[in-house]
């Protein structure tokens, strides 16, 4: 049997960008999981204010909240702002934002392709993976720049899903293919003119 690929996607919050990704992949039949880095779960509020809650928090406990924190609003204020509709996709993949740094507390994760999606969590990924990574793993960080609005992430989802399917080509085809990151990022950006950072984390 053909080994697929083990993908992530990670933003600040989980909530957005990487859980769009994680919806793209899925449906692309990759094995995926997502995080965020922040040190809480934002979404909008009412006058621009952000909704903090702690990671873990259900989608679906999440999505009762903002009817009762806010009776004034309801929900219709919320779905103007596209949050009705992306926790429902989120509450339709998994049960709650899970934070990158706690990802190994029940369950050991090892990532053949981690995608971020600004510069911030890139260097966070980075930087936990090379204190904390296993001996003899390796894995590519990317980081693809995407704006943290819906319509951003919708095209990033895309892209996320392109990218996965262009390295996952190379993975399954050539053994060597972590030292063929120059070719593979090289076709990405002159497919769909969008630039990439990456690094190589191997202990």
């Amino acid at each position: 049997m053909t080994k697929r690929m083990k993908v992530s996607t990670v933003c600040v919050s989980n909530m957005n960008r990487s859980m769009e990704g994680h919806h793209q992949l899925r449906g692309g039949g990759f094995e995926v999981s997502s995080f965020g880095t922040g040190a809480h779960v934002n979404l909008p509020g009412p006058d621009r204010k952000p909704i903090a809650f702690d990671f873990g928090t259900p989608y679906r406990t999440i999505f009762s909240s903002l009817s009762s924190s806010f009776p004034d609003k309801g929900l219709d204020h919320f779905r103007q702002l596209g949050v009705v509709e992306m926790l429902e996709r989120n509450m339709a993949l998994k049960e709650a934002p899970q934070k990158w740094q706690d990802r190994n507390l029940h369950t050991k994760h090892h990532f053949d392709l981690v995608i971020t999606y600004e510069e911030r969590v890139f260097d966070a990924v980075v930087d936990d993976m090379q204190r904390t990574w296993g001996v003899g793993e390796t894995t590519v960080v990317v980081m693809l720049q995407t704006k943290d609005n819906h319509k951003a992430a919708g095209e990033g989802g895309a892209l996320t899903l392109h990218l996965a399917r262009l390295v996952e080509e190379f993975f399954l085809s050539d053994p060597d293919w972590i030292n063929r990151l120059d070719e593979i990022v090289s076709l990405f950006e002159q497919n769909h003119r969008k630039e990439l950072t990456y690094a190589v984390i191997c202990n």
